[in-house]
């Protein structure tokens, strides 16, 4: 805070005082970072989208389309297709531990396959998430 923002020094200490939660300073970072490279509703817009994506638990706004070959694929494959795992053994064990959900529909067989028709959203982990779509 002190380095990166041109919050009063009296600001600062109140936002890390005792007993208040360290978040609520991380967010007002985040924001004033944001603000200061593209301005303060970009700032403002940031910090409600991560409100609502990480705090709310809802589906962000923007996601990246990942297209689903026609017939489907499996699970194993589409988790990598989307660049959430390197490799089937990282992505079989992402299932193991709950960790990947389509439409919040937590996956738990391995052999899965997915056909999506189009607008499902695939989430690994709490941070990584994608739209799905057929391919043409």
């Amino acid at each position: 805070l002190r380095l990166v923002t041109d919050i009063p020094e009296a600001e600062i200490e109140a936002m890390l005082a005792p007993g208040l939660n360290p978040r609520d300073a991380k967010l007002r970072l985040g924001e004033e970072v944001v603000a200061r490279y593209h301005g303060r509703d970009a700032g403002a817009r940031e910090r409600a989208e991560f409100l609502r994506v990480f705090s709310a638990k809802q589906t962000p706004t923007d996601l990246p389309t990942v297209g689903v070959p026609a017939g489907g694929i499996g699970v194993l494959d589409l988790v990598m297709l989307a660049g959430f795992a390197p490799s089937k053994s990282e992505a079989r064990r992402l299932v193991a531990q709950g960790a990947i959900a389509i439409d919040d529909r937590i996956v738990t067989d391995i052999g899965e396959r997915v056909s999506p028709t189009g607008g499902e959203v695939l989430r690994v982990g709490p941070r990584k998430f994608a739209r799905l779509a057929p391919s043409v």
